[in-house]
């Protein structure tokens, strides 16, 4: 009996469809297949059929569904409670680059430790361009960043958070008072972005898009990091975009007209599937 597939099967029988699930699992959508017909091949029989909207539970699978459901509930708590008392503290390090990161991190942590109180959490504060490094010589086991950030072959990611860009402004600007902003009330102001070097895409995709939109090279002014811009817009040097969740003294986040900013999505990259890391990613997934 393997484990997974009875993770795969319930992931299957709870989504009514292998590409939902494949997605919930981390793997492949051919792969999480595999598995389900690996599962009917050892117990002979079928367990989902196929519909205009996805898969049900057979009779067999609908039988099969709450012995699968005790059997995995049974095998997590038996390994949490043996790792607890007996094993090694089991080690998790996450690399993240800024505050919309810890932001996440602080508010998925409790939730994850809560169900796994064996598990010990180490976190390793790293520059966006130095992320693919960290995980690729094995010093983190995940890292957190903006998608196109960490390139790193045979590594998963996975979007665990997407949020409404704003418009970052200082509450000293004139602009602070405005409800929403339109691309003509910011057209004139200098706009703060990360160094091409602090970035592998982003800031250079940034730039394009503002150079797109009209903006003047010489308006465009760097920053080494995120705490950085943070801090020239908050002493109304420039303003920036943030994501919506991002609080910090002295700026305020103010939506923009139409449809010019994309939403920020923050991504989980991690080499090993184990189950330890599909639960943190699925907390950091969960997170209100």
């Amino acid at each position: 009996m393997n484990i997974e597939r009875l993770n795969y099967f319930l992931a299957v029988a709870h989504h009514g469809s292998f590409t939902k699930a494949a997605k919930d699992c981390f793997i492949s959508q051919t792969a999480i297949s595999q598995q389900i017909a690996a599962l009917e091949a050892e117990f002979s029989v079928q367990l989902f059929t196929r519909t205009r909207s996805g898969v049900e539970l057979t009779e067999a699978g609908r039988f099969l569904l709450p012995l699968a459901q005790q059997t995995v509930q049974a095998y997590r708590a038996m390994t949490s409670q043996m790792q607890h008392r007996y094993g090694e503290n089991v080690e998790l390090t996450v690399a993240y680059t800024g505050p919309v990161e810890r932001e996440l991190l602080h508010r998925a942590i409790p939730s994850f430790c809560q169900a796994h109180p064996e598990a010990r959490i180490s976190f390793r504060r790293c520059p966006m361009s130095k992320l693919s490094l960290a995980l690729e010589q094995g010093e983190c086991d995940i890292a957190l960043a903006v998608p196109g950030e960490v390139a790193v072959s045979g590594c998963r990611c996975v979007t665990v958070l997407s949020r409404p860009t704003r418009i970052a402004v200082s509450t000293a600007s004139p602009l602070a008072n405005r409800t929403v902003l339109s691309l003509e009330d910011i057209r004139d102001q200098p706009v703060i972005i990360l160094r091409l070097d602090a970035s592998l895409a982003a800031a250079e995709a940034i730039r394009q898009w503002l150079l797109s939109l009209g903006f003047a090279q010489e308006q465009i002014l760097r920053a080494d990091t995120i705490e950085d811009q943070l801090l020239m817009v908050a002493v109304n040097q420039g303003i920036s975009f943030m994501p919506e969740h991002v609080k910090s003294e002295g700026i305020r986040l103010i939506p923009m007209s139409g449809k010019l900013l994309r939403p920020h999505e923050t991504v989980a990259v991690f080499r090993q599937n184990t189950g330890m890391t599909q639960e943190f990613v699925r907390c950091l997934q969960q997170t209100p």
